[in-house]
């Protein structure tokens, strides 16, 4: 059968003490890895130059899912937007925008109970259920918790609009490994490639429904060239894989259309969506 991919967690802190060819000689096809925000001040966040970073890892076929955090006291709306954009010129392939919270046990919890930080409804007997990075639990002098909850879906509304389908990206990624890696001399790079020929070959099926349900017409015309590029290097779709191709689009009609009709839309494969952030 085709293996699996793996996915490993790297701070920008830890992935730096490494290259990117031996990250890939590792064997990881996917790292999580944190932008937080511009101002957050992690020591986990020093290190290379995280442009540089993302681009050499997919480069060698690792697709990097990256994590920004919302609702810091330092970023208003101009702040956020701005960071909203540096965090899509990475272009990572996989996307996690969460609402800045205090997990029960750690400093940051004690500080905010201490300073009394937290909206009422939170501050005595409050619902764990909702410590999940998609509510807002502090007061905060530029947003309201609706405010912050709002621009959260938007956000990731407006990733979708202007990176594309995340499995697109992710297959990308890996084309990426095995075009840059299928010559080398090392041979643990060079059986890398093979893999990584088979993940994309394998994911002909779930990248065509971006050509017909991709979010606007520039996403849609990149994923109908994405696979164009993979027929010329990897030869031309066999009747078996255009079949399951087709047979994907059934699927994702019904999705489109569930989702248009819904009034929270979605960031999924075949959503439509209609929000961005000017």
């Amino acid at each position: 059968g085709r293996p699996l991919s793996i996915m490993g967690f790297g701070s920008i802190k830890g992935l730096s003490r490494f290259t990117a060819d031996e990250i890939a000689e590792m064997g990881f096809d996917i790292i999580w890895t944190a932008f937080e925000g511009v101002r957050s001040g992690y020591h986990k966040l020093k290190g290379k130059n995280i442009a540089q970073l993302y681009e050499d890892l997919q480069s060698k076929g690792v697709a990097i899912l990256s994590s920004m955090i919302i609702g810091f006291p330092y970023q208003d709306p101009v702040r956020v937007r701005e960071e909203v954009r540096r965090f899509q010129a990475l272009g990572p392939a996989l996307w996690q925008i969460l609402i800045y919270f205090a997990f029960p046990g750690t400093p940051l919890h004690k500080k905010a109970v201490a300073e009394k930080l937290f909206l009422p409804a939170y501050a005595e007997n409050p619902d764990y259920r909702t410590f999940d990075g998609f509510t807002m639990h502090f007061a905060h002098p530029h947003f309201t918790a609706n405010e912050l909850e709002a621009l959260q879906k938007k956000i990731y509304r407006d990733n979708f609009e202007r990176l594309g389908p995340s499995l697109v990206r992710v297959v990308n990624a890996w084309f990426d490994g095995y075009r840059n890696l299928r010559d080398s001399d090392n041979p643990l790079l060079k059986g890398r490639a093979e893999r990584m020929r088979e993940y994309v070959r394998s994911a002909i099926p779930g990248i065509w429904p971006a050509v017909v349900f991709g979010p606007n017409p520039r996403i849609r015309a990149e994923a109908r060239s994405f696979l164009k590029d993979i027929e010329s290097e990897m030869g031309p779709m066999s009747i078996a894989e255009r079949i399951s191709a087709w047979l994907t689009l059934p699927f994702c009609l019904w999705t489109w259309l569930t989702a248009s009709g819904s009034s929270s839309g979605s960031s999924g494969f075949c959503s439509k969506s209609w929000a961005t952030i000017s």
